[in-house]
This record gives C-alpha cells, sequence and structure tokens, in this order.
C-alpha cells in the first residue's frame, strides 16, 4: 500500500454496509454537483458559492475543502481505501478499481443529505481495530472529517495486521 484515503461511512457509521453492497465509498457535498474534470481552482469557488459557511475569516475556503478535492480529484485507481466500522470494531480495506463519479442516482442519504459523490472501490479484506496498535490509531480520530490521507505509521499498522475475510 502506498497511500490510503481513509472514507468515514456517514453519519454514525450508518453507511457501512452500504459501501460493502455498492462496492464503493460515497460522500456528500451534493450542493457541488459533478467534480469529474474539474480543476482545484472551480472547487475552491464552487465550495465558496455552495457552501458559504464554509469561508474562513479570510475568506478562503475551510479545511473541509481538502476533503472534497482528495476525494474527487487526487484519489486515484490503485489508491488504498480504509473505511472505519465501529460496531464491527474493525477496518474494511479496499482499493479504487476507477475513477471518481457523481451518481446522481444515489439513494444513500446521512446525517440529512444525499451522498452522490462516489469512488468505486474493491473491497479486500477486513482488520480488526484490536491487531492495529493504538499508538498508530491516532489520525483515525480526527473528528468531523469525513476523509484524510492516513500517516505512513498507520497505513503500516493496518497493512501488517492480520486479515479477516469479508461476506
Amino acid at each position: 500500500m502506498k497511500r490510503a484515503l481513509l472514507v468515514r461511512a456517514g453519519f454514525e457509521n450508518e453507511l457501512v454496509d452500504a459501501f460493502l453492497r455498492t462496492s464503493a465509498v460515497h460522500v456528500g457535498w451534493e450542493r457541488l454537483g459533478d467534480l469529474a474534470g474539474m480543476k482545484s481552482d472551480r472547487v475552491d469557488a464552487a465550495l465558496l458559492r455552495e457552501y458559504p459557511e464554509c469561508r474562513t475569516v479570510g475568506g478562503a475556503p475551510c479545511k473541509h475543502y481538502r476533503e472534497i478535492t482528495d476525494f474527487a480529484l487526487v484519489a486515484q485507481p490503485g489508491d488504498t481505501v480504509v473505511t472505519p466500522d465501529r460496531a464491527g470494531r474493525r477496518f474494511l480495506v479496499g482499493t479504487v478499481s476507477g475513477p471518481y463519479h457523481f451518481n446522481r442516482a444515489s439513494r444513500l442519504w446521512s446525517g440529512g443529505e444525499p451522498y452522490m459523490q462516489s469512488l468505486p472501490v474493491s473491497w479486500t479484506h477486513a482488520v480488526s481495530r484490536d491487531d492495529v496498535a493504538k499508538s498508530a490509531l491516532t489520525d483515525t480520530d480526527q473528528r468531523g472529517k469525513t476523509t484524510f490521507w492516513l500517516k505512513p505509521a498507520t497505513l503500516e499498522e493496518i497493512a501488517k495486521a492480520p486479515r479477516i475475510a469479508l461476506g
């Protein structure tokens, strides 16, 4: 694993089963529409226009901006995806299997918004949260962040943990 994007499964982790069923990870940001082919500066302008509450005092997009650009513009086929499954005390692990797409037909909702931004994922296995060193999990607890790149130490710990079959 070269790098891994952690993608939370909706509000209160309610979309874990849907992520597995749809072979994808999904996030909200529905008002931004389809970001395929956009440059980051255009996403920046759309974010400020559609989510004015995400503006810093200086007028720049808030930190959440990085979430949607990493998800829609930076993540590439072959990148690892990790999704925490709190109820199952595990991490789902898969590989981005295709390009980002905006799924207008999505029926997934979480936190009061549709989850239409999607990345296809080939789920390969899970690892028990208990088999990953607690010291390596500090970055997985970033509150309020839907997606972010895992630190190399965390990725290393997840990679060496015993695999659990999905099913």
